[in-house]
């Protein structure tokens, strides 16, 4: 995790299956790194860097024709949907690695857009009188 700390965290049973398959073919040891650079077409034991990960997810949005995006758009996503589905902000909050709540708030996609679509909408209390 963020500043060296170590994190344990949940996956649902399709990625931890699919995380044991990695590993299985991977080979090596449960503590080796789980990401690998591949070189000349071989799997090496040097970990793939944040770079690298970038440049992978860029050719990926290139190709699907998305817009463009950061790689940390991604925790924020994925933060606001579990936010959407009603997932209490503490487990995600401690999901993700936040030591704060108020953090976990910060990335809530969901808040900004709602209260835009509610603004633009005009749904929100006007106290009588303030209308002038």
């Amino acid at each position: 995790g963020k500043g060296s700390k170590d994190r344990m965290t949940a996956l649902p049973h399709p990625a931890l299956a699919a995380v044991r398959r990695w590993m299985k073919h991977r080979g090596g040891a449960p503590t080796d790194p789980l990401f690998v650079r591949i070189s000349k077409g071989t799997l090496t034991s040097a970990p793939v860097g944040p770079h690298a990960v970038w440049e992978a997810l860029m050719k990926r949005r290139e190709a699907a024709g998305v817009a463009e995006f950061k790689p940390h758009d991604l925790r924020r996503t994925h933060i606001t949907r579990h936010l959407r589905q009603g997932t209490a902000i503490g487990l995600v909050s401690t999901a993700v690695g936040h030591s704060d709540v108020r953090t976990t708030q910060e990335y809530d996609r969901a808040r900004v857009d709602e209260m835009l679509a509610a603004m633009r909408a005009g749904n929100f209390p006007v106290t009588p009188g303030w209308e002038d």
